[in-house]
């Protein structure tokens, strides 16, 4: 009889402890996990980087600094500065380029741009004692190569600053008359001039392939030799500095 009560006795303790142990389980279940939350990852930088291709159209200006002096046997006699001639015309071309997206933000390029002018202007000057002279001269055109470093301030925008070369084709015609009037040098001529050039930009993306933006240049062609030989007894050098300024709108196609 004592044996069969401890038998009962252990099985209720086996048959209360799982139940307790599926009870216990059970209660779990019903509790609220820890949910784990995962950032997403940034997306990858897609623009501003690669190929592109495109064409400008805006508005040019040119200042000239005309010089000549007249000396004889050495001794200057007479000599004129003219530091604010120049014209305004529209400057319009195409460009290609390549950007490299070095960091999120930071933007390295280089584009070569080929741009026709019609920028133009006429000037009559006089030198005392010996004359005058009558020029007409515009930059026909220009090709430039620059590097270009960007900044991004958002995904779709990029501001930049530029600096390079450029080398532009003139073209004018040159008379010099002596003190009565009479043409002494008359000629048509044009010569390639080498410059640099700086400046700065914003684009905008406005589908994920083309991008429209607004660009200015200032470029200076350094001084050019017009005329250096004697009229009667007199040696004359006349030449002057370029340069020139552009406000372009750009449109970009970028593969």
């Amino acid at each position: 009889m004592t044996m069969t009560i401890k038998i009962l006795a252990v099985g209720a303790l086996g048959v209360a402890a799982t139940t307790g142990a599926a009870i216990a389980t059970e209660a779990s279940k019903g509790q609220a996990q820890p949910v784990v939350i995962t950032a997403p990852a940034a997306p990858a930088p897609t623009h501003w980087n690669g190929f592109y291709g495109g064409g400008s159209l805006g508005m040019g200006s040119t200042n000239y600094k005309l010089d000549a002096t007249a000396s004889i046997q050495g001794n200057p006699i007479a000599g004129i500065s003219l530091p604010d001639l120049g014209g305004t015309g529209a400057v319009y071309g195409l460009q290609a380029g390549y950007n490299w997206r070095a960091t999120d933000q930071l933007v390295l390029g280089v584009q070569i741009d080929a741009n026709m002018t019609n920028v133009t202007n006429t000037t009559t000057g006089f030198i005392t004692g010996v004359g005058s002279l009558d020029y007409e001269l515009k930059p026909r055109h220009e090709m430039a190569l620059t590097l270009r470093l960007g900044y991004v301030p958002s995904e779709r925008t990029m501001i930049y600053g530029l600096a390079g070369v450029s080398r532009a084709r003139f073209q004018g015609t040159l008379n010099i008359n002596d003190g009565g009037g009479v043409n002494v040098f008359a000629t048509n001529y044009s010569f390639d001039r080498t410059g640099w050039t700086v400046g700065a930009g914003i684009a905008t993306m406005v589908t994920d392939q083309i991008s429209v933006g607004l660009e200015y240049r200032y470029t200076d062609y350094r001084r050019h030799t017009l005329f250096n030989g004697t009229v009667g007894p007199a040696l004359i050098d006349t030449g002057f500095n370029t340069t020139m300024q552009s406000v372009r709108g750009t449109v970009n196609f970028h593969f």
